[in-house]
């Protein structure tokens, strides 16, 4: 509570009366000795001159009494510093006061007057709502001490209030320091970091993604009448998004995109005459698309992407006449698509990626001719794409993982394309488009499982800007061309997997030196692999199983240190596997099973820290002792921490299960099978792998009693049960 200067003003005049009443005894008594002074005829003019100043002096003691008590009643000695928080909060303490209670008073009644919920907002000052602390700040710390009684001189000051408490509803809603706080709380709002002001020092862009800003948006931002845009974007706001930006006439732009907004939208879009651009991707907005979206004729930019929205899309999508770009991926619409987007003549780009739209695609959408990117992937649509063939401006087109039927699609006028991924659907059987052989903008192609037979034509090494070729899982036959592979030398994605490719792997894979990811599997390829596959020091996945290749691996595979994935398993490939394989430290999986691989498995594959997949067996043949590896079970893997399956089986490998093995604390398979040398038992501490399932040692000599514990935490174990004792073992004998 703070003190009424009326109470001070009379505490002033009961002191003076005080000091006043005391001066005049004090003459008195002076009064009295004078007369016997007298009597005696002993007044000196010394005694006199220092009873006139001592009078002086009491006066000016008195006057300067005065001045400090209505001093401090005025608050003329009390800095203007803030009194906030650390965290930027207004203090629930009593605040010093910069202003009179007058001019706070008619702050608070002004506001109400204005702000989104009138009075009601100020009600509780218990729970210190970001308005009431937004209010305290200006009525007690405010620098600028705005008072809204100059409104009949000057009404630039009254949108000064207005603006500026709106500012401080977000900035005290908030419940985290910002990343960037630069001049919030200081002088003119304008100066505020991510605020900026016309000539009028009104605020007509806010600009603050990525600064962590955490909890709601505050009705009353809808104060700043003069708002252009307003970008909030990669935040932690959450909540509802508040119904008063409908009050917002002039905001153009509205980008409140990966927060963690919910519930429906409940604003009306179409009393936002200026809005062009809106943006809500990446939150968790449900419900239906509100139809006032539809009304908002001036908006040309519709953002809606991975949120949880559940309707139609409303053929009332027509009506946007100035309609460019409308993407609502990942969400979960159904039905068709509208034939009325055909009918607008400005739309370039339409992705409704990964929802659960079916049917046809109607004939309506190919009128839709300006076009550049159309991505109607994972959905069900079904039916043939042509009403693809007249979009002649197309750069991107995604159809790939739906239903489509009939020819591919006849792009031969879309000759501009840079992405074309029309894979996984269920056109009829054909070969290699010729038309794609003359895009020769062409980045990324998609056209795996569509049933394409033939070979690979030689002209697509023309088309050395491609960086994504997949053609998986068709029934291309023949071999790898040399040349034209060679010549795409800004690949970095090739994967031609599960087809009916022969022949050897070319050497000139190895100018490809921008490759990252190579898959060939599930090949008939033969020979042994180019030296020039281990210069690809970009290569981050190498899966080259099931195929016939021979030959041993080289030294020089530790010079592929980006090496994420190697998986050559079901090859004909022996030898030794080198050390150098320990420099492979960013390996996940690495899998050499059903090779003819043999020796000692190196003791430094413990290097191998990242790995979660260790795949050595089968590597065994009876027809030649050198086939599989012998030796005993590194204790090193022990210290691969986030091992999740070890497969040894089927192998030549003596001694004992390490007890080491038991820090295995993510291991869920753990197969030694089909090792007739291995002996000993389940070592105890087993019992402490929280995550394993299966623990496989039948075709071993490992005997004894299974740890009880095993058991009881649902472990499989499967072994020979005439070595075992154990309840819960499958017999494999």
């Amino acid at each position: 509570m703070y003190p009424d200067p009326a109470i001070k003003d009379k505490n002033e005049i009961a002191q003076n009366q005080f000091y006043n009443d005391r001066l005049c005894n004090q003459v008195s008594r002076y009064d009295v000795n004078e007369d016997n002074a007298s009597n005696n005829n002993k007044i000196s003019k010394k005694t006199v001159t220092v009873f006139l100043g001592a009078c002086i002096s009491v006066f000016l003691l008195i006057i300067i009494m005065i001045i400090i008590a209505v001093g401090f009643g005025k608050n003329l000695f009390f800095s203007s510093n803030n009194n906030i928080t650390d965290d930027g909060k207004a203090s629930n303490d009593s605040y010093p006061l910069l202003d009179s209670s007058q001019r706070a008073d008619r702050l608070r009644e002004y506001l109400i007057t204005v702000i989104f919920n009138g009075a009601e907002t100020f009600n509780d000052p218990v729970s210190l709502s970001p308005e009431l602390q937004a209010l305290r700040w200006m009525q007690h710390e405010d620098p600028m001490k705005l008072d809204p009684s100059t409104s009949t001189e000057d009404l630039e000051n009254l949108f000064l209030i207005e603006e500026r408490f709106a500012l401080l509803t977000l900035w005290f809603q908030s419940e985290f320091d910002w990343y960037d706080q630069t001049n919030w709380l200081t002088g003119g709002y304008c100066s505020w970091k991510g605020i900026t002001c016309d000539a009028k020092k009104s605020v007509t862009r806010i600009n603050l993604e990525k600064n962590y800003i955490t909890g709601t948006i505050p009705a009353d931002l809808a104060l700043l009448k003069n708002l252009i845009s307003l970008n909030l974007s990669n935040n932690q706001l959450k909540g509802k998004i508040t119904e008063s930006f409908s009050l917002m006439k002039r905001l153009e732009e509205l980008f409140l995109d990966h927060n963690n907004f919910s519930e429906e939208i409940a604003f009306d879009l179409s009393l936002m005459p200026n809005l062009a651009k809106l943006d809500l991707s990446y939150n968790r907005l449900e419900g239906a698309i509100p139809d006032s979206l539809h009304r908002t004729t001036s908006i040309n930019e519709i953002r809606l992407d991975n949120n949880d929205f559940t309707c139609s899309i409303s053929d009332n999508i027509g009506n946007l006449i100035n309609l460019v770009a409308f993407t609502a991926d990942n969400n979960e619409l159904f039905g068709t698509i509208p034939s009325k987007l055909g009918t607008l003549k400005g739309l370039e780009h339409l992705s409704l990626r990964n929802n659960h739209l079916t049917g046809e695609v109607r004939s309506g959408l190919s009128y839709a001719t300006t076009l550049r990117s159309l991505d109607l992937s994972n959905n069900t649509f079904v039916g043939p794409p042509s009403f693809v063939s007249s979009m002649k401006n197309l750069t991107f087109l995604s159809l790939e993982r739906n239903k489509l039927t009939g020819r591919l699609p006849n792009l031969s006028m879309s000759l501009g394309i840079e992405t074309l991924q029309i894979g996984e659907n269920n056109f009829d059987s054909q070969l290699f488009p010729a038309y794609i052989l003359k895009m020769k903008n062409l980045t990324n192609l998609g056209l795996n499982n569509i049933s394409l037979t033939g070979t690979i034509p030689l002209d697509i090494g023309n088309l050395t800007g491609l960086a994504i070729v997949n053609l998986d899982e068709n029934s291309i036959t023949g071999t790898i061309p040399s040349r034209a592979i060679g010549g795409l030398t800004s690949l970095k994605l090739l994967s031609i997997r599960s087809n009916f490719l022969e022949g050897r792997l070319p050497a000139s894979i190895g100018s490809l030196s921008s490759l990252s990811v190579l898959d060939l599997a599930d090949n008939m390829l033969t020979g042994p692999l180019p030296y020039s596959i281990w210069r690809l020091t970009s290569l981050r996945k190498l899966i080259l199983s099931n195929n016939n290749f021979v030959g041993q691996l080289p030294g020089s595979i530790g010079d592929l240190k980006q090496l994420q994935v190697l998986n050559i398993a079901s090859n004909a490939l022996r030898g030794r596997i080198p050390d150098s394989i320990a420099y492979l430290n960013k390996l996940l999986l690495l899998d050499l099973s059903y090779n003819f691989f043999g020796g000692p498995i190196p003791e430094n594959i413990g290097a191998l820290v990242d790995l979660r997949v260790l795949l050595l067996g089968t590597n065994y043949d009876d027809r030649d002792s050198s086939f599989g590896f012998d030796g005993t079970i590194p204790l090193s893997i022990g210290s691969i921490s986030n091992l999740e399956r070890l497969e040894l089986n089927q192998n030549r490998i003596s001694g004992i299960i390490p007890a080491q093995h038991g820090r295995l604390k993510y291991v869920k398979v753990y197969d030694v099978s089909g090792n007739i040398k291995m002996s000993g038992t389940i070592p105890s501490n087993f019992v402490d792998l929280p995550h394993l399932e299966d623990l496989i040692i039948f075709d071993t000599n490992i005997e004894g009693k299974s740890p009880i514990p095993l058991c009881e935490i649902g472990v499989s174990i499967q072994t020979d049960c005439t070595k075992i004792v154990c309840t819960c073992c499958e017999c494999n004998n």
